[in-house]
């Protein structure tokens, strides 16, 4: 793989006008935060679950990196409308903007101007714990329901499935009231899709940045090739809970 690494001078950097230059900044940020918690995700995707206490695990760690997904995003929007609405940002920059990343801030406008998932996630399951939530979920726990402790000797190996068990429980039905599956599809597809939109809209705004401000058309941009070799494949990656040889 092929990486082109462009310099900065800060003298360049400098000359993107101030209230723009801390938008990219900041919302470059949080693109790579949510790009990386994304790849997690699917990273842990690829577990192989071997027994019912992997299963359980990897099931619980998925949800960890949704909810966190979650928060990150509409943290995201929330910077979107002080970073970038406020400071009239967007009226400098948006008309040249191109279709494709206006089209993705017009998505996002109409899923964050209504009631949705992940505002209500962000506050009471990722960023923010609802006592209430937990409470209410504590009192439908049945004799059926299988919770546990994983214990090791290793404090790292050690998964308190129970507590888990109970939150995403408790979330999911606060997602879809009486059916964790379709509770379960509703979150992740809803999560990652606003996640791929929000990607797209910050990516569209630092092209624009780089094309603008970056690269100089009569000399060049200041750049060099780094070839990178052994990189995995997506679908070869994965994000184990459990690990050995830890000294």
């Amino acid at each position: 793989m092929d990486i082109k690494v462009v310099r900065v001078p800060k003298a360049t950097l400098d000359n993107i006008p101030e209230l723009e230059r801390a938008f990219y900044v900041h919302i470059g940020h949080l693109r790579n935060e949510i790009m990386v918690i994304q790849k997690l995700a699917w990273w842990n995707n690829n577990n192989r679950s071997g027994s019912d206490v992997l299963a359980a695990v990897n099931v619980s760690q998925g949800l960890i990196l949704i909810r966190l997904l979650a928060g990150k995003v509409w943290e995201g929007w929330d910077l979107v409308g002080r970073a970038y609405f406020s400071t009239k940002v967007s009226q400098s920059i948006e008309a040249k903007l191109s279709i494709k990343t206006r089209a993705a801030l017009a998505e996002l406008k109409t899923y964050f101007g209504k009631r949705n998932i992940i505002y209500m996630i962000r506050n009471q399951f990722a960023f923010h714990y609802s006592l209430p939530f937990l409470r209410d979920q504590l009192a439908k726990i049945e004799e059926t329901d299988k919770l546990a402790i994983y214990l090791t000797k290793k404090n790292v190996n050690v998964f308190y499935e129970i507590s888990e068990a109970i939150a995403n429980s408790a979330m999911l039905d606060a997602v879809e009231k009486g059916n964790y599956y379709a509770a379960m599809r509703k979150l992740l597809t809803e999560v990652l899709d606003v996640a791929k939109k929000f990607i797209s809209f910050s990516d569209g705004c630092l092209e624009y940045m780089v094309k603008t401000f970056l690269l100089d058309s009569a000399t060049g941009p200041d750049w060099q090739k780094v070839e990178l070799t052994d990189v995995p494949r997506r679908d070869e990656l994965q994000i184990p809970f459990f690990v050995d040889d830890i000294k």
